[in-house]
C-alpha cells in the first residue's frame, strides 16, 4: 500500500511539475514518513535515558534549610525561634551492581533503536528511490 501511495504521488502531475531530484525526493520523504519520525524519536528517547541512567554512579549532595518558631513545653526561657541548614552528601560505595546493570541495559536499548532507525530509514530511502525510478523509466519508455 505504500509503495502504491509513493508511486502515485511521484507520477502526480504536481510531482513532475516540480520536477524533484532523487535526492531531494528521498529527503523530503525521510524529513515527512511517520514511520521514519516515530523511530527517530524512540532513538532519541532511549539515548536521553542512557544519559540519565548514569546518575545513579555520582555523589549527591543534598541541602536543608530549616527556619520557624519551635514549640516546647513546658515555655522555655530561651527565644523560640529556631534555624537550622545541614548539607548532605551521599555516595553509593556499593550497590551490588545495579547502577551498572541500569546503565547497561538502557545502553542496549539505545543501541537496539539506533539500529532500528537506521534500519527503517535505509529500507524507506530504498523503497522511495525504486518507485522514483519507475516512476521516471516507465514514463520514459511509453509503457
Amino acid at each position: 500500500m505504500k509503495k502504491l501511495v509513493l508511486f502515485l504521488i511521484l507520477i502526480s502531475p504536481a510531482a513532475q511539475a516540480t520536477a524533484w531530484s532523487r535526492e531531494q525526493l528521498i529527503k523530503k520523504a525521510l524529513a515527512e514518513s511517520p514511520n521514519i519520525l516515530r523511530a527517530k524519536d524512540s532513538f532519541l528517547s532511549a539515548e536521553l535515558e542512557d544519559k540519565n541512567s548514569r546518575v545513579y554512579w555520582l555523589p549527591t549532595l543534598d541541602l536543608l534549610a530549616v527556619h520557624g518558631r519551635q514549640e516546647s513545653k513546658p515555655v522555655a526561657t530561651l527565644s523560640p525561634w529556631r534555624s537550622e541548614t545541614s548539607l548532605l552528601l551521599n555516595e553509593s560505595l556499593y550497590d551490588n551492581g545495579e547502577s551498572y546493570k541500569k546503565s547497561k541495559i538502557q545502553s542496549l536499548r539505545k543501541e537496539i533503536a539506533k539500529l532500528r532507525y537506521q534500519d527503517l530509514t535505509g529500507l524507506f530511502a530504498g523503497d522511495v528511490f525504486k518507485s522514483w525510478e519507475s516512476a521516471n523509466f516507465s514514463g520514459a519508455d511509453g509503457t
